[in-house]
């Protein structure tokens, strides 16, 4: 038996968007954990919550390793282009597929959306 696809939108119950934060905020903390060890990436994560005040911080490796990394940097920018650019296609790709239940609907207002798509793949398949 499958979950329920919940409408992200404010949580407008404020013991529901409580709990809830507190139940995300764990599992965002679990992943950034998991990632870490299968994959020896060094994360850094922060959350702080307005409502409670409320800060929590994980590091996988030291804090002073993340001193040197540079967001300016030509290295992160060029990725972090390329990862924004595919991370708005697939967020468009998941919306189509919401609306439309087919991410290849016929409709003709869908076609430069899948020629755009049909090139960020072959971009993709080029890396």
């Amino acid at each position: 038996m499958g979950r329920k696809k919940i409408e992200i939108e404010k949580i407008v119950d404020d013991r529901i968007r409580r709990v809830t934060f507190k139940k995300r905020r764990i599992g965002l903390l679990k992943k950034a954990i998991q990632l870490s060890k299968l994959t020896d990436a060094k994360v850094m994560l922060k959350v702080y919550h307005n409502e409670d005040e409320s800060l929590i911080e994980y590091f996988s490796h030291d804090k002073s390793d993340f001193d040197h990394i540079n967001k300016n940097s030509p290295q992160v920018f060029e990725y972090s282009k390329f990862f924004n650019k595919h991370y708005n296609l697939v967020a468009r790709l998941e919306e189509k597929v919401t609306r439309h239940g087919d991410p290849s609907s016929n409709m003709m207002e869908d076609f430069n959306f899948k020629k755009d798509l049909e090139q960020q793949i072959e971009g993709i398949n080029m890396i």
